[in-house]
């Protein structure tokens, strides 16, 4: 393999890909693996930031995509293994992978923008509750 195949329309656009080498298939399992692992730590976390619900809500904001990568680029690469015309496109794999990518760059931005603000009226609101009468 050459890096000049890189620049051909005819390798992106190819249909009839060739299977994956053993060790990129290992390489690219265990990449996604870890990506669904990460996602599901995320879950589990954000499960048990119930005093925190602004990171919480990010936490779980933020596996959506790394749960979609890791499953949908999964499928593809079963695809491509199974040598499947349509699906196992260099094309579509890459267009996958970036809007992966977007999506996870503005699930982040969207978080970091409106985390400090929703944390500071948590703050806002325990702090007038601590001066209002308990219940018995």
């Amino acid at each position: 393999m050459h890096l000049t195949n890189f620049i051909r329309f005819s390798y992106w656009l190819s249909f009839f890909t060739p299977k994956f080498s053993t060790t990129a298939l290992v390489v690219a399992v265990i990449v996604l693996g870890l990506f669904f692992i990460g996602a599901t730590v995320l879950r589990i976390v954000a499960g048990r930031k119930k005093t925190n619900p602004p990171l919480a809500k990010g936490l779980r904001r933020l596996s959506r995509p790394l749960f979609f990568f890791s499953l949908f680029e999964l499928g593809l690469v079963g695809c491509r293994q199974l040598g499947a015309a349509v699906l196992s496109s260099r094309l579509i794999m890459f267009a996958i992978f970036v809007i992966s990518v977007v999506w996870l760059v503005f699930s982040v931005r969207a978080l970091l923008r409106s985390y400090t603000r929703e944390y500071q009226k948590l703050l806002e609101t325990r702090k007038y509750q601590a001066y209002l009468p308990k219940k018995k």
